[in-house]
């Protein structure tokens, strides 16, 4: 008897350690000040999924405990004007709840339903990524609490794949490539830079086809093949099916082009080889989140001030190979995978032998 009160003190001692360890994480927590990350899509989204990775290699080295969390604004999947306003709002009393000192903000619905509104706050400074548009369309350009790492299509690295590949593909002084792409805002401000952009060499840039749903896409792939030889894929993720507003899938819809065109596809963006592309080169999601992290550090720790730490544009890459369809495009035309884009690939996890692998 006297053996099993003493197990039972010892077993209620071990849970009065182990509740006053929670509690003291608990105060601890609401104590220390948090990094919000905030990102405009969800985790179904590759480019979300990298940026996280980019952002936790720089949380791994540090040795001191920080306080992140993680809100999904979800907005591609909700496209609504009004579920996006909402979205922003809810997103707008989870700030007001964790009261944090640093918010990363990722994308541009971020920025326009959240970011903007904290322009000059005074207890919380705002790191941006992923950003497409002008900072100006954010009241960013003179705020007093913002900085952030913009977003841009690696133009001069697709130029110089579209170079490299032009002899297997036509005979013409100038290889002729056309940007299809959907409505949204960021889309149409990447294709005013691809507009803007000088050094296309031996690269004809012919106007670019905006599609809205998914009759005018299928109509646009095949228009293509009477006027050009490559076809260029930012982003197609807000094609409606016809008469409804219900988005088609990203998959349909890359897929329907790589099975019916005649054209090489080539992509601006990671995502485009994940959803059933061959051959995707764009801007890096894993530099985006580790530089913002390491600038929302900075702030947070207080080792550096907004004034040491200026806006910053893209100038990574990735390259992302889906290998069956590669092999069905490109090789068929005689048009090897250059060793170093191959090697870029499987560095980062972005060399599929099968679809989604």
């Amino acid at each position: 008897m006297k053996n099993m009160k003493s197990f039972l003190n010892e077993k209620f001692f071990r849970l009065l350690v182990v509740i006053a360890a929670v509690c003291f994480v608990i105060q601890y927590c609401s104590q220390k000040s948090v990094i919000l990350v905030i990102h405009s899509y969800n985790t179904d989204y590759s480019w979300v999924k990298d940026l996280n990775k980019g952002i936790d290699r720089v949380l791994e080295k540090q040795k001191s405990y920080i306080v992140v969390k993680y809100h999904y604004m979800d907005t591609k999947n909700h496209p609504k004007q009004e579920d996006i306003i909402k979205a922003g709002k809810i997103t707008q009393e989870i700030i007001s709840i964790l009261k944090p000192s640093v918010i990363i903000a990722i994308d541009d619905d971020a920025q326009k339903y959240v970011g903007k509104h904290y322009v000059n706050h005074p207890d919380i400074k705002l790191v941006f990524a992923g950003v497409n548009s002008e900072i100006e369309d954010y009241g960013y350009k003179t705020a007093n609490n913002v900085t952030g790492y913009l977003e841009r299509i690696p133009i001069d690295a697709v130029v110089d794949f579209l170079t490299y590949a032009k002899s297997k593909i036509t005979p013409h002084k100038k290889l002729r490539v056309v940007h299809v792409h959907d409505t949204s805002k960021t889309v149409i401000l990447d294709n005013q830079r691809l507009k803007e952009f000088k050094q296309w060499g031996q690269v004809e840039l012919l106007p670019s086809i905006e599609v809205k749903n998914f009759s005018e896409w299928k109509n646009a792939i095949k228009k293509t093949e009477q006027i050009a030889d490559v076809i260029l894929l930012s982003n197609y993720r807000k094609i409606f099916n016809d008469g409804t507003d219900k988005l088609v899938s990203p998959e349909k819809v890359m897929n329907w082009a790589f099975e019916n065109s005649q054209n090489l596809i080539l992509g601006l963006n990671g995502f485009v080889t994940e959803d059933g592309g061959a051959l995707s080169i764009g801007a890096s999601p894993f530099e985006q989140g580790e530089e913002v992290m390491e600038m929302a550090l900075q702030l947070f720790n207080h080792k550096k001030t907004l004034k040491d730490l200026p806006i910053k544009e893209t100038r990574q890459y990735i390259v992302s190979v889906h290998q069956e369809r590669y092999a069905k495009s490109y090789i068929k035309k005689g048009i090897d995978l250059p060793k170093s884009y191959e090697a870029l690939a499987r560095a980062v996890g972005k060399y599929m032998i099968e679809k989604g692998r």
